[in-house]
């Protein structure tokens, strides 16, 4: 009668079991959304970071180029000036000064 009974409740508790590993509770579900949202904005922030470090690149090269073709432009006009024709200013109150020249 024992093993009868024995048999009886290990098939019950397969039953329960097999019910119970059909499906998520909701705390799971609930947990793995919000481990997913932490890790989404963990790489969100570091995708921003990155185009913002391309984006200021990106200008420091703009800027730089074209300061390198106001520099070659005033080598090549100061090239073909007249012998003698250059003067320089002195540095004055707002720390201006002046490079003259006759092309």
């Amino acid at each position: 009668m024992l093993l009868i009974h024995n048999l009886a409740m290990t098939r019950a508790c397969l039953r329960v079991t097999r019910y119970k590993s059909q499906g998520f509770t909701l705390v799971e579900i609930v947990v793995v959304i919000l481990v997913s949202s932490i890790l989404a904005i963990g790489i969100v922030g570091f995708i921003g970071d990155s185009v913002e470090g391309i984006n200021s690149s990106a200008n420091r090269n703009r800027l730089a180029s074209s300061g390198r073709v106001a520099i070659d432009r005033l080598s090549v006009e100061l090239h073909n000036s007249l012998p003698n024709s250059l003067r320089a200013s002195s540095v004055g109150a707002g720390g201006d000064q002046c490079l003259e020249f006759i092309p």
